[in-house]
């Protein structure tokens, strides 16, 4: 009876080790086929360096082992942007000694921005920002309730994020709530960061809501950085 419970875990194992290959091989396909059609260059293999790249974004700094993998870039909607796969590692000891290392993926898309600008956080209001206020980290409020009540917005440059968020874009946002992670400005990037692998049918949708607020940029903003 054992050794057929045995054999019966060995093969469910085997069954979804290879269910998740061709689950896997059926999403890479996917997103080959939405690099041809957005005209976006792809690479699959893994890339540590583009990983160091944005390791200032604080949803893209955990861990080790980082590398991006499924790796989109070029124009799209007349913004330059990158979308991929980006993974890190994280290592626990149990109380017998024994490591356990545990693989994270997360979701990226980025769009470059005309030019460098102050540290901006932005995600939706949960349990984790109000114990985050308890603590301290009192966010930026908007004349806007609804926006306010919606998201939670930090930055150590109020004067540069009441510029940087204006109305339309608060607009932008609470229209595309729904499909919201961790968005993030700083240096010269706007990145929106979610748990998990990129889903095909989602990388259009997250470019064209970062190239939406990008083509928002305030020109005296662009201005004032160039003068």
């Amino acid at each position: 009876m054992e050794a057929l419970i045995i054999t019966a875990v060995v093969v469910i194992f085997i069954a979804l080790v290879v269910i998740g290959v061709i689950q896997e091989r059926k999403r890479q396909a996917a997103l080959l086929a939405f690099a041809q059609e957005s005209g976006l260059t792809y690479r699959a293999e893994k890339n540590a360096s583009v990983a160091s790249r944005y390791e200032f974004l604080n949803q893209l700094d955990d861990g080790s082992n980082r590398y991006i993998k499924h790796w989109f870039s070029g124009s799209f909607e007349e913004c330059q942007v990158h979308a991929f796969d980006h993974h890190h590692a994280t290592t626990s000891t149990d109380s017998k000694g024994r490591r356990r290392t545990k693989h994270h993926w997360k979701t990226v898309a980025l769009v470059e921005l005309p030019r460098e600008c102050p540290e901006i956080t932005i995600a939706k209001e949960g349990l984790f920002s109000k114990i985050a206020q308890g603590l301290g980290w009192q966010d930026i409020d908007f004349e806007s309730a609804e926006f306010s009540k919606k998201f939670v917005v930090r930055s150590k440059d109020k004067r540069f994020t009441y510029d940087f968020i204006q109305p339309r874009v608060m607009e932008i946002l609470l229209d595309n709530r729904h499909m919201f992670g961790q968005m993030e400005v700083d240096r010269d990037v706007i990145a929106l960061v979610r748990g998990g692998r990129q889903d095909p049918s989602q990388i259009a949708q997250d470019l064209k809501l970062l190239c939406a607020i990008t083509h928002l940029f305030p020109q005296h903003l662009a201005d004032s950085h160039s003068s």
